[in-house]
């Protein structure tokens, strides 16, 4: 599916359409979340759409076990996971591991997660997320 994007009006962004998972009783290394079909969002701070493809998979939030307890995988955030975890394994020319924690947190704050834990995500995300 293509789609003909037009410039949007000031201060509007975010998702196109809202990604849409089917989900495989598999390991979450195996990252058992996969696409149903494309996802798009628009980034103000990246100034850019961004595109994921229909059959991408994800484990949304990569939370070390002792963490889990304190870290909801599939909470409201899992959306700006799926976006962070594209962004991490595709390595875009125009992103870097910073932009893509910026992205990651203006998806959050977009997905209504609270402030306090937008912040312990995106500070999680720069501290220890893949660095490219």
């Amino acid at each position: 599916m293509s789609l003909d994007y037009h410039e949007l009006p000031d201060g509007v962004h975010g998702w196109l359409f809202l990604p849409v998972v089917m989900v495989y009783d598999l390991p979450l290394k195996d990252r058992p979340f996969e696409l149903f079909r494309e996802a798009h969002f628009y980034s103000e701070v990246a100034g850019r759409w961004i595109t994921i493809p229909k059959s991408y998979r994800t484990d949304y939030f990569s939370i070390p076990r002792p963490w889990r307890w304190i870290f909801n995988r599939v909470g409201r955030g899992r959306n700006s996971a799926l976006l962070h975890d594209w962004l991490c394994d595709s390595r875009p020319p125009w992103c870097d591991y910073k932009l893509a924690a910026d992205i990651f947190e203006e998806a959050m704050k977009m997905s209504g997660v609270r402030s306090w834990r937008v912040k312990e995500y995106t500070w999680a995300v720069k501290r220890f997320g893949p660095k490219f």
